[in-house]
């Protein structure tokens, strides 16, 4: 039977969570306190709950018969227990919750837990630390119970030892890292239920018995020797774990069970599971050794019931250690380590004897694993309108077979949410809704018969939304060439679980039901260019049905078209297409400004020049022709200050460059464009400047390219960047944070050269250099990211490529830039966005 010691420890415990403590007086029977954490402690008091003791020894020190001491979390010194209660009136020491109490913990001293001479004790739920000797001592006494304690601490010598003749000791449900010794003449001992990771050794103690442990240890893990005689030893489980407490792999060669002549008599083993130590045999009896159990039992016929290693220390299904044990053997327990009640494996046929043939060995009884092996959930829609009642129906079975499985369900948030389910078993449930929101719907099952764990089945999430009227409605996005992409934008107060679309082309429906309610959409290319009509058709979880017809016309990109795009650099999103102006773009530019808005330039292929803003807000301004009569702009760059203005730089078809700034405010500076000089130029770039200057970069006709700067109120210059025998097409200049700037440029021969100019106005000192695999190219663009900066090039064949210089100087790869324009582009352009994001702005070259 279950020791009462147990019934009485969770009857103190929750007597103590709940009920107001009374003053402990001293004639026994009352609760004594300890708290070391507790300012009010004190060990001169009575151990009351509003002054409790600092120590356990105070308590130790005055406790009375039937007193239980109650012990909370906290770190304490080591006790000696010398007081004794009665057979009617033992005394208890308890921690106030599963081993949460740390006793002793001090190497110096030696033991942590002392019990000299004391009688009718029961010591449970505590934590023992390092001691010189033994984490828990028990010298003498009897009727003695340790249950629930963890002597955990890999540095002392022995976890526990029972000597001095006690008698009548009972350890039980406790796990022990260090070896347990039974010496001394003990007598009367039951180790059992107990998880150890030492070996556990009787030696000149008699009557022991050690039953349903579970032992994984170097060392023989159970040794009877020194004419102990008359011990049980069986339910046990011997694993052979490789390594000892401290992790350090098994060297020595020992035995799973070895009993010495001297101790023979009287000695039985029986029903246990013994695994091969460090590869010596299983057996070692009367100086004997028996490798296996049937030369064991062939032999001294002990063990006629021993399996040879079934590999239980974790037990699985089918595993031989299950229905196994003798529930008669002495010291059983009706519950296991864990607390969990003995239930019989339908699985594994019983093999096991006493009044109970499906106890388990080992100090774990195998659960229901409630493994789920088919289940059904009719769950909710997405959505349903509030007020509306929906059925939930939830089934399962296990590889145990239960019939007697029972479902709970939950709601989260349970506020607005009702719901009922009249029966557990059933696994039928309802649930409404009285307040629109979010709702997560899940059930759970466990088998009633064996306790199982409680196993998650099943969730469902669903949105409670007013009454609607089911309401069909799409959107159609024109893609490249003739594609459309349709997503469904329907509105209901049901979940909408059946999307489709007639295309108008003759092609049939596509979609259909079943269909990913509220993230419905699909592509379709038409064969033709032309104005079609497309009808969607919807269908909702309550049966009803809608339509919505709209007028789509195709688009194919051509030549000299403007398309734009916001995103990362490597996955790029499309952020739309920028209607180009009526005669078609040749080059563009894009700068972002401090407010978050974006500024575009474009030069028609008429040779006009237009501005465009993209707000912040997602509007646009609409293009505007910058008037310039009688010029004829070739190209153009433009770069967002840091005062909120932009500046922006053209060349003219005679090869002048000239520069303009639009204020912060709209207006543009009232002396208009200015010629900034210099030979014949055929490209310009130019870029802000964190001090509030600009830097521009300019091609010649002759393949030159030349820096200038402009400063609050003057210019540098124009200077040549030297480069003898190297002929440049293209360049683009970026301006750092920290005042430097980066200058990319593309040579006759199709190569990107890198370069950069310090704050202090000087270059690097390597000068230009080519970055892997820039090869191949016509134009480029470079805009600063977080990390580094980011270029984005044209290839002689008219594809776009990517690549990173990040801020410590190594390059990514170039890689193909992943937009959707169709054929081939002419003029990338790039500037940064907040997070390492970037604009692009392409003009396409058809094709």
């Amino acid at each position: 039977m279950r020791l009462r010691v147990l019934a009485v420890s969770a009857a103190t415990l929750v007597a103590a969570a709940t009920l107001v403590p009374t003053t402990a007086v001293a004639a026994g029977g009352n609760t004594l306190y300890v708290s070391s954490n507790d300012p009010s402690c004190s060990d001169n008091g009575s151990g009351t709950y509003a002054v409790p003791f600092c120590s356990i020894q105070a308590a130790a020190n005055v406790v009375s018969p039937g007193d239980v001491v109650e012990i909370e979390l906290g770190s304490y010194a080591p006790v000696t227990i010398t007081r004794s209660g009665t057979a009617s009136a033992p005394i208890t020491f308890t921690g106030y919750a599963s081993q949460t109490g740390v006793v002793g913990n001090d190497a110096n001293a030696a033991s942590d837990l002392t019990l000299s001479g004391a009688s009718y004790i029961n010591v449970e739920s505590l934590t023992t630390g390092q001691a010189a000797t033994a984490e828990i001592a028990i010298d003498g006494g009897s009727n003695i119970t340790i249950s629930h304690v963890s002597a955990k601490n890999v540095i002392s010598p022995h976890a526990l030892h029972i000597t001095g003749g006690a008698s009548a000791v009972t350890v039980v449900d406790s796990y022990f890292f260090e070896p347990v010794l039974i010496d001394g003449g003990a007598t009367g001992t039951v180790f059992t239920t107990n998880e150890t990771t030492a070996p556990v050794a009787v030696a000149g103690a008699t009557n022991t018995a050690i039953t349903s442990n579970t032992l994984n240890t170097c060392g023989s893990a159970i040794s009877v020797t020194n004419s102990s005689t008359a011990t049980s030893i069986e339910n046990n489980v011997v694993d052979n774990f490789g390594t000892d407490s401290a992790g350090i792999s098994c060297t020595t060669a020992a035995y799973g069970i070895l009993v010495d002549a001297s101790s023979a008599t009287g000695t039985t083993s029986d029903y246990n599971d013994v695994d091969e130590i460090n590869g010596t045999a299983d057996y070692d009896w009367s100086g004997t050794a028996y490798a296996t159990q049937s030369a064991f039992n062939s032999q001294t016929t002990q063990g006629a019931h021993d399996v040879d290693g079934a590999g239980a220390v974790s037990a699985v299904e089918g595993s031989a250690i299950i229905n196994s044990a003798n529930s008669d053997a002495i010291g059983e327990q009706t519950t296991d380590y864990r607390g969990d009640a003995r239930f019989l494996d339908p699985t594994v046929t019983p093999t096991g004897s006493g009044t109970y043939d499906y106890y388990d060995r080992g100090a774990i009884q195998f659960q229901d694993p409630l493994t789920i092996t088919a289940h059904s959930y009719s769950g909710l829609p997405e959505k349903m309108p509030v007020g509306t009642t929906v059925d939930l129906s939830a089934s399962a079975t296990d590889t145990w077979g239960d019939t007697d499985l029972t479902y709970a369900y939950s709601v989260t948030p349970s506020a607005g949410a009702t719901l009922n389910q009249p029966s557990a078993s059933s696994g039928n449930a309802t649930v409404s809704f009285s307040a629109s929101g979010s709702y997560n719907v899940t059930v759970y099952v466990k088998s009633a018969k064996t306790g199982a764990l409680e196993r998650y089945l099943a969730s469902s999430s669903v949105v409670a939304a007013p009454v609607t009227p089911l309401t069909a409605s799409f959107t159609a996005s024109r893609g490249n060439g003739k594609w459309v992409e349709v997503a469904d934008s329907s509105t209901d107060d049901w979940t909408v679980t059946g999307v489709s679309w007639n295309f108008g082309d003759g092609t049939g429906p596509i979609g259909g039901s079943p269909c990913c309610a509220g993230d419905a959409y699909t592509n379709h290319e038409y064969a033709t260019p032309g104005t079609y009509q497309i009808t969607e058709t919807v269908t909702d979880a309550d049966g009803e049905k809608a339509t919505s017809t709209q007028s789509f016309t195709t688009m194919e990109v051509p030549a000299n078209s403007l398309v734009t795009w916001q995103g990362s650099p490597v996955v790029v999103t499309e952020g739309g297409l920028v209607t180009p102006t009526a005669s078609g773009v040749s080059k563009s530019a894009v700068a972002v400004m401090p407010d978050g808005s974006t500024q575009y330039v474009a030069v028609t292929t008429g040779g006009v020049l237009e501005h465009d803003i993209y707000y912040a807000n997602g509007s646009w301004q609409g293009w505007r022709t910058l008037s310039q009569p009688g010029v004829t702009v070739t190209e153009v760059g433009i770069a967002g200050m840091p005062n909120g203005s932009s500046q922006i730089t053209e060349v003219l078809s005679n090869g002048t460059i000239r520069h303009n700034i639009r204020f912060a405010n709209g207006s543009w500076q009232k002396t208009g464009w200015g010629s900034l000089g210099g030979p014949n130029f055929v490209q310009v770039g130019i870029t802000a400047m964190p001090d509030g200057s600009a830097q521009l970069v300019a091609v010649t006709a002759s393949g030159v390219l030349e820096h200038n700067i402009r400063y609050a109120n003057s210019w540098q210059g124009w200077r040549v960047l030297s480069q003898p025998g190297v002929t440049i097409t293209d360049a683009s200049i970026v301006g750092m944070p920290d005042g430097s700037s980066q200058l990319v440029e593309i040579t006759s021969a199709g190569v990107m050269k890198h370069n950069i100019r310090y704050a202090n106005g000087s270059w690097q000192k390597t000068g230009w250099g080519v970055p892997p695999g820039s090869t191949g190219l016509s134009r480029v663009s470079i805009a600063r990211l977080s990390n580094g900066t980011f270029m984005l090039a044209t290839t002689t064949t008219g594809a776009l490529e990517e690549d990173v210089r990040f801020s410590a100087g190594r390059w990514a790869t170039w890689q193909t830039f992943d937009e959707t324009v169709t054929g081939t582009v002419s003029d990338p352009a790039v500037s940064e966005l907040p997070n390492s994001f970037v604009v692009v702005s392409l003009v396409t070259a058809g094709g």
